[in-house]
């Protein structure tokens, strides 16, 4: 009984996981297409990098709760694997220790590791958009300046690639979430909720 508890515990954070994940790829793509153009005149509340801003804030905020939900999982099957095999106090080591009944919870162990390994990733690559965001908003404040266009270019251009492979980094991470869900799935099919 303990043990289907567990598992179901952990399908359903493996759910969460998934779905906060899968909002995390349009936010970034949303926040690039913006920057796509180059940026002119002060800030003001409505304009591209006030949009962009909210974009990538919201994209920190998910990859950071995505990464704890992977985390957390994973922390629930470490622990539901030890009670299988009479240690509840003590969790499992290691992901490759769990029973061998819990062969799809193992798999998607490994799924999820390199999945919240990404997450990290690009929420450290996030928060140096962020930080060169900053840095542009300040110098649109005074791009009549000689030399500042330019410099607004160079730094929008940075942020503009680096977004890109945000981008793919926050794909593999849906992509890694979503087999890790469905190898659960093919184990032991996901209630309805």
């Amino acid at each position: 009984m303990a043990a289907q508890a567990w598992k179901t515990r952990f399908r359903e954070r493996v759910v969460q996981a998934h779905a906060r994940c899968l909002i995390i790829p349009g936010k970034i793509g949303h926040a690039r297409a913006i920057l796509a153009t180059p940026l002119r005149g002060p800030v003001l509340r409505s304009s591209p990098i006030e949009i962009a801003e909210k974009s990538l804030d919201d994209a920190a905020s998910d990859l950071y709760t995505a990464a704890s939900l992977l985390g957390s999982a994973t922390e629930l099957a470490l622990r539901g694997g030890a009670t299988e095999l009479f240690l509840p106090s003590n969790p499992v080591r290691s992901v490759r220790l769990l029973p061998g009944t819990a062969a799809a919870q193992r798999r998607a162990c490994h799924k999820l590791l390199a999945a919240r390994q990404l997450a990290e990733e690009a929420y450290d690559a996030v928060e140096l958009c962020c930080d060169l965001r900053l840095g542009i908003r300040c110098l649109l404040d005074i791009h009549r300046l000689p030399g500042v266009p330019e410099l607004i270019e160079a730094e929008r251009l940075r942020t503009y690639d680096l977004l890109a492979k945000v981008k793919q980094t926050a794909d593999g991470c849906v992509w890694l979430v979503a087999g890790a869900l469905e190898d659960l799935r093919a184990a032991v099919p996901v209630r309805a909720t």
